[in-house]
């Protein structure tokens, strides 16, 4: 943790992503954020990986009994994590397809909250690929359902405004 908030420091935050883009051949950046911007929006991943760990251990517990202790709850969120970077680093599959989910189950069968793989499979498959895409269409077709009537009235207040004019 002592050095997360170390590397958090908006001159060692430039410093290092200088260096990565400098490999990537790409223009240097000029980092304009004070230390408790950068805080906050670490603040704001972090509760935004509690809520959807919390979702995916909800998740499994539905499908495989497991212990409702915190120490369970935080392993599944660990879990949760590390499938999302593994299938993000997965260049060869659009979002890590497959590889999330086979980091999951595998994960899951390490850790000894399901007792087979295959399980671990399925209920990564479920619990870390169908339901956080349900979850997102659902949340892109309320964000389109609530914004459908707006461009009309942004247009006839256009129009309105270039006839008076």
């Amino acid at each position: 943790m002592p050095l997360l908030l170390v590397g958090l420091h908006p001159r060692l935050l430039e410093w290092g992503l200088n260096r990565g883009l400098r490999l990537l051949k790409r223009p240097p950046i000029t980092l304009h954020l004070t230390y408790r911007d950068i805080g906050k929006v670490t603040l704001g991943w972090l509760a935004s990986w509690l809520i959807g760990g919390l979702g995916f251990w909800l998740a499994v517990a539905a499908v495989y009994p497991l212990p409702a202790t915190p120490t369970i709850a935080l392993i599944c969120v660990g879990i949760y994590a590390l499938g999302w970077d593994i299938g993000f680093l997965s260049f060869i599959t659009p979002s890590g397809l497959f590889f999330r989910e086979g980091a999951v189950a595998l994960l899951l069968h390490l850790s000894g909250l399901v007792p087979d793989l295959a399980l671990g499979g399925v209920i990564a498959l479920l619990a870390s690929r169908l339901l956080p895409t349900l979850a997102e269409l659902l949340s892109v077709g309320a964000a389109y359902g609530l914004t459908r009537g707006q461009g009309k009235d942004a247009s006839s207040a256009s129009a309105v405004a270039r006839s008076r004019s």
